[in-house]
């Protein structure tokens, strides 16, 4: 199962502005496979290399890479001045899984958590490791067959 998303000041439905604060996300379940990773805080080149390790973490995860695709929900302040250029997180993204399509938003928060941190830790998602502030959450989810 994957639940991640974001919180959202306003948002665009069906050409109608609605402005009330919400967290917007997606729960995917059935026969599929993901893992995620989570980024918070630091200075510029404490950022890159955080982006950097956390892809890596994904590709490193069981997830088979073949129909895969990936989920990136991130605050507003996770742009340029967290790592210096624009669309960082996402051009790494397509750096390391280039056939691997890219979806998701910016918002005030980040919804998700962790799964191959906690997995090192051997515990299990729940409980206060959803909700971020400062943070970005990318999921790697593959519709492959289970082995």
């Amino acid at each position: 199962m994957v639940i991640v998303g974001g919180y959202s000041d306003s948002y665009l439905f069906c050409n109608t502005d609605i402005t009330t604060r919400e967290i917007i996300g997606l729960v995917l379940a059935g026969d599929l496979q993901s893992s995620s990773v989570v980024l918070t805080g630091g200075m510029l080149v404490e950022s890159l290399e955080n982006l950097h390790d956390a892809i890596k973490r994904l590709d490193n995860s069981d997830v088979p890479k073949d129909s895969s695709f990936s989920l990136m929900f991130s605050c507003f302040s996770r742009g340029s001045m967290t790592y210096g250029y624009e669309n960082a997180q996402c051009s790494s993204l397509s750096e390391a899984f280039p056939s691997t399509p890219v979806v998701g938003f910016f918002g005030t928060a980040a919804f998700g958590c962790d799964r191959e941190k906690l997995k090192t830790r051997g515990l299990k998602p729940g409980g206060r490791d959803f909700l971020h502030l400062d943070a970005t959450v990318l999921c790697l989810t593959s519709l492959a067959p289970l082995k």
